[in-house]
């Protein structure tokens, strides 16, 4: 984004979709082991996020970062002269 490879508005909704990804892991995590009931740390903890847990407002906030994933995938395809 710096170098001018990414678009500045591509670079930044990029930025936001990922802050968004660890947000939700992060606190899908801290669910589980809040269920657990320990805190020793003997408990592992999967990455999904629970799409069904998730209120209005951060199913509608996934749901456009992950548009933002698409653009950036062909994004990606075009710079990269990629088709699949």
């Amino acid at each position: 984004m710096q170098k001018g490879a990414i678009h500045e508005h591509l670079g930044r909704n990029l930025e936001s979709a990922l802050s968004l990804f660890m947000q939700l892991r992060l606190q899908t995590q801290l669910e589980q082991l809040d269920e657990s009931g320990t805190d020793d740390g003997s408990q592992v903890t999967h990455n999904r996020i629970l799409v069904k847990s998730l209120n209005r407002l951060d199913r509608d906030l996934l749901r456009e970062a992950l548009h933002v994933i698409k653009e950036f995938k062909d994004w990606l395809a075009l710079e990269l002269h990629i088709r699949g």
